[in-house]
């Protein structure tokens, strides 16, 4: 898979990212698309933590 993201991750976001990860994420971490690809793969329904992986991952 290509990489599609073009924004860089906010520096605050980042710092709290690298710190507190475990208890930010509690699945699967990526882009949106990435996300919906992985679920579609699996035949799920939902994309759980994808609110929390756009807030904390986007610009």
């Amino acid at each position: 898979m290509q990489n599609e993201r073009s924004d860089p991750i906010p520096t605050d976001n980042w710092l709290k990212i690298t710190t507190e990860f475990g208890h930010l994420f509690k699945g699967v971490v990526g882009a949106l698309p990435a996300l919906t690809e992985y679920c579609e793969h699996l035949d799920r329904k939902r994309r759980h933590g994808a609110a929390n992986c756009q807030l904390w991952l986007c610009a």
